[in-house]
């Protein structure tokens, strides 16, 4: 609750909270006043019609659509005559089936199904340090890059939808997922011992890999096809 000295400066409204089906505003008291009546914009009447009124400095405007923007306008009733109108949002519904699109050594790609009354999303990345989430981009398409992350390391990255009314976002719930960029390739493949019925390849360990899977070229089928999977070694007889 607002209890703040009354004073004479004009109204002033804004939207201090949201859920999926209300919003939750609040000015500050004025004086010589004795309620304050909330309208919301009936677009069937093309007219204001009365909410509730309220001798509080806050009020929850209720059974509203998810993701939705409304006209609001909160006049005083008294001696002192003030109004104000403001345009406040509802949450939208969260993001679904976010996924990995593509990766590589440095950035992953992660896409996520549209959230038709969204005005864009906002990413974020788990940072470790501060327990939480921390922000990284916003973009207004259901895809975003990821960039500038380390070679075969696990990230934790959340994504969520918001409406906008003026500068002020109402954000849908932070939906995760875990990704991971790609190893650097082994380096120094080489042939580092023969027999009569093979030879022995190894190379130098990728960092962060978890394993390696090795692949022969089929010149008849003119493809590579998996020799080995998971390999925890550096080398391999063949």
């Amino acid at each position: 609750k607002n209890t703040t000295t009354k004073t004479s400066a004009p109204l002033e409204v804004y939207q201090d909270a949201e859920g999926k089906n209300y919003v939750s505003l609040a000015w500050k008291p004025i004086k010589d006043v004795d309620s304050y009546n909330i309208y919301i914009f009936d677009e069937t009447k093309n007219d204001y019609t009365l909410y509730k009124e309220t001798t509080d400095c806050y009020a929850a405007v209720g059974e509203l659509e998810s993701g939705k923007k409304y006209n609001i306008k909160v006049k005083t009733e008294g001696k002192n005559k003030k109004e104000c109108e403001i345009t406040a949002a509802t949450q939208p519904e969260n993001v679904n089936s976010p996924e990995v699109l593509q990766r590589d050594i440095n950035s992953v790609y992660v896409q996520w199904e549209e959230v038709s009354t969204a005005d864009g999303y906002d990413v974020y990345i788990y940072d470790d340090k501060k327990s939480e989430y921390t922000y990284v981009t916003s973009t207004n398409k259901n895809v975003a890059q990821l960039k500038d992350l380390s070679p075969a390391s696990k990230y934790k990255v959340a994504v969520c939808s918001y409406v906008l009314s003026g500068e002020y976002k109402s954000k849908g719930d932070l939906v995760s997922l875990e990704v991971h960029t790609d190893c650097v390739a082994p380096a120094d493949v080489k042939v580092s011992d023969r027999t009569t019925t093979g030879y022995k390849r190894s190379w130098s360990k990728s960092e962060g890999a978890d394993g390696y899977d090795v692949c022969i070229y089929d010149a008849d089928a003119k493809n590579y096809y998996e020799y080995k999977t998971n390999l925890t070694d550096t080398e391999l007889s063949v």
